[in-house]
């Protein structure tokens, strides 16, 4: 999917569901891990929310965040590594956040620190949304989201995914949304 030449990675059907959400729930202080090209950020930006804190260790087309931005939203760009303190310690500058979008590593491990980070930084009854909980055709992707999500499945959170099936595509795809 393409959004005015951005290179959106999520699988439209998913990101419909996604967006719908997000407009039901109006966020109002949004914090992405993984920004890529900015596709889902322009989404949160559109939305008129008080913040959004994008992290993202090299911004592909971080131009474009302005042109998106609603004038009542304050934007913080950091640019670095989600697993570093140093990283760390900006997002918790700008938190609590009441949805948090995670599409950064997909390694279990970075899946793990980049969701301990959002836990704690999140308010109360915060959305958690994470990318790729699915593989792709022939096993593409690492299972770090899907594992994480199962987790949270098993310790009793409502958990949604919005998945299309049959997807044949041959990347990770999927949305998996847990209810903090």
């Amino acid at each position: 999917m393409s959004v005015a030449d951005i290179d959106v990675l999520q699988v439209p059907s998913e990101l419909e569901q996604m967006i719908s959400l997000c407009r039901l729930r109006r966020p109002r202080r949004v914090l992405e891990i993984g920004s890529w090209q900015g596709g889902t950020m322009r989404v949160w930006l559109t939305q008129s929310p008080e913040i959004v804190v994008a992290v993202d260790l090299d911004h592909q087309r971080e131009e474009m965040y302005e042109r998106w931005r609603s004038s009542a939203t304050q934007l913080e760009v950091i640019t670095g590594d989600s697993l570093s303190d140093e990283v760390k310690e900006l997002v918790r500058r700008y938190a609590p956040y009441d949805w948090v979008f995670i599409d950064g590593d997909h390694a279990e491990a970075a899946v793990r620190s980049d969701v301990a980070l959002a836990l704690e930084c999140a308010s109360p009854g915060a959305l958690l949304l994470l990318h790729d909980v699915q593989l792709g055709a022939g096993g593409e992707g690492e299972p770090g989201p899907r594992i994480v999500l199962e987790e949270f499945r098993a310790g009793g959170h409502e958990v949604a995914e919005y998945v299309e099936q049959p997807y044949g595509g041959r990347w990770a795809h999927g949305i998996g949304v847990v209810w903090l």
